[in-house]
C-alpha cells in the first residue's frame, strides 16, 4: 500500500479472493486442491482485513473517526447476519461448493465497486514530502 495506492491493494486482494474461492468451488472433487485454494484465498482475506477499512476511515475527518467507528462496526454486525442467510439461500439450490462459487461472484462485484475508489487514495502527497 505504501508503494502503490489503497485502491490497488484492495482490488488486488479482491482479485485474489475471487480467483481462489471460485477455484475452490470448482475443485470440489479434489479436496486437497480446494483446501489449497482456500488457503490462498485466506491470504487475500487478511489483506482485506488490514486494508479494507482504510477507505472508510480515510474519508472521515480525524475529529469524527470515533463517532464513525460505531457506524463501521454496525456495518460489520449486519454483514455477520446477512452472510449466513445468503449461504442458506445458496444451499437451498446448490451443494456446499456452490457457496464458494457464490463467494467468488460476490468478490467480483466487490472488485468492480472498488474500482470506483480514488486512484491516489493512501498515496503520499508531494506537498507533504511524498514521491
Amino acid at each position: 500500500m505504501h508503494r502503490k495506492s489503497v485502491r490497488i491493494a484492495v482490488r488486488g486482494a479482491f482479485a485474489l479472493c475471487l480467483t481462489a474461492f471460485t477455484l475452490a468451488g470448482l475443485m470440489a472433487g479434489w479436496p486437497w486442491l480446494a483446501v489449497l485454494a482456500l488457503m490462498a484465498g485466506s491470504v487475500g482475506l487478511v489483506m482485506l482485513d488490514t486494508a479494507g477499512g482504510l477507505p472508510f476511515m480515510m474519508s472521515v475527518k480525524p475529529s469524527e473517526r470515533v463517532e464513525m467507528a460505531a457506524v463501521y462496526s454496525s456495518f460489520r454486525d449486519v454483514s455477520g447476519i446477512l452472510t449466513p442467510g445468503a449461504a442458506w439461500l445458496v444451499l437451498l439450490v446448490a451443494p456446499l461448493s456452490g457457496i464458494f462459487i457464490a463467494g467468488g461472484g460476490a468478490f467480483l462485484a466487490a472488485f468492480a465497486i472498488a474500482g470506483k475508489l480514488h486512484p491516489r487514495l493512501g498515496v503520499a502527497r508531494p506537498s507533504r514530502g511524498g514521491a
